[in-house]
């Protein structure tokens, strides 16, 4: 800003963040953490106090200073670090879109481990991809499935096996889970905003960011800068993870995603972790097959009655059931058969970047639409 503005107006934000913060949150615990980065920790009151007091906060900032400043929120109970909460916020700060570029000074890369998330995030080191759902017997999409993937220095994509498993060993999932939901709905908002509609995303989540005890209110305050959107336009597809989470436990917490509109989806059923103890106690809104059922459902008839039995099962209780790692026809033919009617996979095509999806199903299905309705008027 100092750069393209001058320092009189970059001395007049700073000012103007400052005394608004202590406007809503008090001066008490406001603290400057870097040159163009400011901290509020607000103890003691309710998460809808202090949600209220994020909202005035970025409409304020927003109003004075549009797509010039990032604000990322964090909000929990019971025990907690501070260090922990602001790391949060800041990470997810740091996945907001603006029209002002982040200094090179704290474009530092990430470890090639991909350890330093936060840092990984600020240099634009991840990139999500979008994998499109179909309606088999119609060939329509119905949504798609957001896929992460790491963006070398030298700008190789790197596919998540890279560095999934490293940070859900330093428990750092749970930031890239959160991103991602934040990208997704950014771009939800926007396609509608195009006038493609409402587009359902699925997006992964570990079971370890899960089980973390904030995770549902920064999901909450993620959601809260897209009041447009209805809550459960993200799927958050569940994968296992050693988290030590018990089944009763687990049950209580996807009670309580649920309680605020929430959709969860039990991902890769069927494969060597998820099992039939807890897709029957707890409460699911969808099943995904795993392709390794997928893949032998023309050959195995053990695979072919799984699949089937579990269809059947969704539609009585009125859960979606999608399959994965779909290649060739036959495997349509037997899924229909089976009753299971949405899919993805190669056969329909591979994860693409969001403008090429953009291109080849939002716009094409717009198009489609328009087509069949003058169609209709004719």
């Amino acid at each position: 800003v100092n750069g393209s503005q001058g320092f009189e107006y970059g001395g007049k934000l700073l000012w103007y963040v400052c005394k608004t913060l202590t406007d809503i949150f008090g001066p008490g615990l406001i603290f400057r953490t870097w040159d163009a980065e400011f901290v509020t920790l607000c103890p003691n009151t309710t998460q809808q106090v202090f949600t209220s007091r994020c909202a005035r906060l970025r409409a304020a900032l927003h109003r004075r200073y549009p797509n010039e400043l990032r604000l990322g929120t964090t909000w929990t109970d019971g025990v907690f670090s501070g260090k922990t909460l602001v790391d949060e916020a800041r990470s997810i700060m740091h996945c907001v879109q603006t029209s002002t570029p982040l200094e090179a000074g704290t474009m530092d890369a990430p470890t090639e481990g991909f350890r330093s998330v936060g840092e990984a995030v600020r240099a634009g080191r991840f990139t999500v991809y979008y994998q499109p759902k179909i309606d088999m017997p119609t060939g329509r999409l119905v949504g798609a499935e957001a896929l992460i993937r790491g963006v070398s220095r030298d700008g190789e994509i790197i596919p998540p096996s890279k560095f999934i498993q490293l940070l859900e060993e330093d428990g750092l999932i749970r930031y890239l889970d959160l991103m991602v939901m934040e990208k997704c709905l950014d771009r939800i908002e926007k396609w509608k905003g195009k006038g493609f509609g409402l587009v359902p995303v699925a997006v992964n989540v570990s079971r370890v960011t899960l089980a973390h005890p904030s995770t549902l209110a920064s999901i909450l305050a993620i959601q809260s800068r897209h009041p447009e959107l209805p809550a459960d336009i993200l799927d958050l597809e569940i994968t296992e993870g050693s988290d030590g989470m018990n089944l009763e436990e687990f049950k209580t917490t996807i009670e309580q995603y649920h309680e605020c509109g929430l959709k969860l989806t039990l991902d890769d059923f069927g494969s060597k972790y998820a099992n039939l103890l807890l897709f029957a106690g707890a409460d699911f809104d969808g099943v995904k097959l795993d392709k390794s059922l997928i893949l032998e459902v023309t050959s195995n008839p053990i695979s072919r009655t799984i699949v089937r039995d579990i269809a059947e099962i969704c539609e009585k209780y009125g859960m979606g059931c999608v399959a994965e790692g779909i290649e060739r026809q036959e495997q349509i033919d037997v899924l229909l058969e089976a009753g299971c009617r949405c899919g993805q996979g190669y056969y329909y095509d591979r994860p693409l970047p969001e403008d090429e999806f953009v291109r080849k199903y939002l716009e094409k299905s717009t198009e489609e639409l328009k087509s069949t309705e003058q169609e209709e008027n004719i």
